[in-house]
């Protein structure tokens, strides 16, 4: 649905009723699932404001992050950078029904049920990030993407049971993640907001927000010694191993704030996690011997001809070759014994590793490093850029890190020569205008009276065309801001914008009458329902100019955003 049409169903709703506990005037919580990933038709900033709104790039970030999660610090104070909406516009989660499936670009970043080890822990560091509205997946099993749930109920006679019966999962009942609402309540007074963050640039994460903490450790070293938590002196309930009403897991934090911490590698939830709430007892002790947290283990190995019983594990269970040299570790494939890691930590002393392949995903395609434009943002993945449309292109120096300033992710060479089903009069790159939707034909694109013109990925292939007119008995070449005519002989051709006057910008789309020429946007009146296209703006006699998205004034991020479509003069 067009935004303009949801946000009038939406205005309809009701208050929430005060008999109820509302306050007044209180609106529905409003959730709208927009299928953006990037290069999608449809933008997810065209529904911020009306509700939150789904950021479906930040599953792949947890996921192909569970090996680094000290880098998702950045997320709640620079989700741009991350090419997220901002915090209170984000509507987050794991994984959803489709991605879980391999569906709109699921696949192997996206943490499900299938890895009970790292869901937990996922969904743990996502609940206590400052970042967007949360939301959990509970599923039933599946063998294929198009199975259909069970037909029998979890008959499950003791609601807090762990697991459920007849192939329902019940993932919000398992350890570590059934307590996590708690968690989320605590945190959620200081939503933008860090105290005591710890990391040892891997994967061992602590911090406070609120009335609650966190720790976290997916490497593969255990996580011991003194941490701040931020909480009042006493003994808590750990949250993420117990129940409060049976814990048998407890943190000690003494008069300064400090526990020692021992969360092992491997473990079953490796996590800890507890608030103000749970505070179960008095702790009078001193936490002056717990030790320092260290940045992770002495490794005696040079290269990967160390013996087998002296490898320490760099990586976590699905650790891809590319992520282990970006930690900094060595890539050791054997067909060894069970239990044998394959990325392992090396000794201080230790050669660089030497990197897997370097070759580009897609050899004699990818633009040269000088040459690329950066098609995805900070923390993309494979996946994530080939869904896109664009090219997963990595490149790496000698020592096996990433070079610096080179992206990954890039857009291919710029298509100069169209291909031989383009339309003629394609027009330039920066004014394709996406006239159709994704995954579009050819054959139907020109059908509904587009412009089929294939560019480079992220552009609209099906595009809105310039109006041409034939003029006769013209020479040369002139050239305005609305027109452009070139010739040869006795004819020529002019290309205007739709509808194009004189008063219009390059990149504005005009009607036959009127000035569309109002450089103040705030001073641009819009014309509400009709500015659904460019074609059925101009047509109703109204301007149309793309703006980025965001407020008209940067300084205040809840003011008006410009109209697309606006009136004349």
């Amino acid at each position: 649905m067009w935004p303009e049409e949801t946000e009038i169903l939406y205005e309809k709703l009701h208050d929430l009723p005060v008999g109820k506990g509302f306050a007044a005037n209180t609106r529905p919580w409003i959730g709208q699932e927009v299928i953006d990933q990037g290069g999608e038709p449809i933008k997810k900033e065209e529904y911020i404001g009306m509700g939150a709104v789904t950021e479906f790039n930040y599953c792949f970030s947890l996921g192909n992050l569970r090996g680094s999660l000290a880098q998702l610090k950045t997320v709640a104070d620079k989700p741009s950078n991350w090419g997220f909406l901002s915090n209170k516009n984000a509507f987050v989660f794991t994984n959803n029904h489709d991605n879980q499936r391999g569906h709109g670009g699921g696949g192997g970043g996206i943490v499900t049920f299938k890895s009970p080890h790292d869901l937990p822990y996922v969904t743990g560091m996502m609940m206590a990030l400052p970042f967007g509205t949360k939301r959990i997946m509970s599923s039933y099993l599946f063998e294929d993407g198009d199975q259909g749930p069970p037909n029998a109920q979890p008959s499950t006679a003791d609601p807090s049971a762990i697991s459920c019966t007849n192939d329902w999962v019940c993932e919000h009942r398992w350890t570590g993640i059934r307590n996590i609402g708690m968690l989320g309540g605590a945190m959620r007074s200081e939503a933008d907001s860090y105290s005591n963050w710890w990391d040892n640039g891997s994967s061992q994460v602590s911090f406070s927000r609120g009335s609650g903490w966190f720790a976290v450790n997916s490497d593969a070293w255990a996580m011991e010694g003194g941490i701040q938590t931020g909480l009042a002196a006493g003994k808590y309930c750990d949250l993420a191993q117990s129940d409060l009403d049976s814990c048998d897991t407890f943190i000690n934090v003494d008069a300064s704030g400090m526990a020692c911490l021992n969360i092992q590698a491997g473990q079953d939830v490796p996590m800890s996690y507890t608030i103000a709430d749970a505070r179960i007892g008095d702790f009078t002790g001193v936490n002056d011997d717990c030790g320092d947290l260290t940045e992770g283990p002495t490794s005696e190995c040079l290269d990967c001809s160390c013996p087998d019983s002296k490898k320490i594990d760099c990586g976590y269970g699905s650790i891809t070759e590319n992520e282990c040299y970006e930690k900094g570790c060595a890539w050791c494939p054997v067909a060894a014994a069970r239990g044998t890691p394959w990325c392992i930590v090396l000794a201080e002393d230790a050669k660089p590793p030497t990197p897997g392949p370097t070759d580009p995903t897609n050899p004699g395609t990818c633009p040269s490093p000088s040459g690329r434009e950066d098609c995805g943002f900070e923390g993309i993945d494979q996946n994530g850029c080939e869904n896109k449309g664009c090219l997963w292109c990595p490149v790496r120096k000698a020592d096996g890190t990433a070079e610096a300033g080179i992206p990954w992710c890039t857009f291919g060479e710029t298509t100069t020569t169209p291909q031989p089903t383009a339309s003629p009069n394609c027009p330039a790159d920066e004014d394709h205008r996406e006239c159709g939707y994704s995954g579009i034909s050819a054959e139907s694109c020109e059908a509904i009276g587009c412009g089929w013109c294939p560019s480079k990925p992220g552009l609209a292939w099906c595009t809105y065309m310039p109006e041409t007119t034939t003029t006769e008995g013209s020479t040369g070449t002139t050239s305005s801001v609305s027109t452009t005519t070139t010739s040869t002989s006795s004819e020529s051709t002019t290309t205007k914008p739709i509808g194009g006057t004189d008063e219009c910008l390059e990149t504005q789309q005009c009607p036959t009458t009127g000035n569309c020429n109002i450089p103040d946007l705030a001073d641009r009146k819009d014309c509400g329902e009709l500015a659904s296209t460019p074609s059925t703006c101009v047509a109703s006699g109204c301007c149309w100019e793309e703006q980025p998205p965001g407020p008209i004034d940067p300084e205040d991020p809840d003011g008006p955003w410009p109209a697309w479509c606006y009136h004349p003069l």
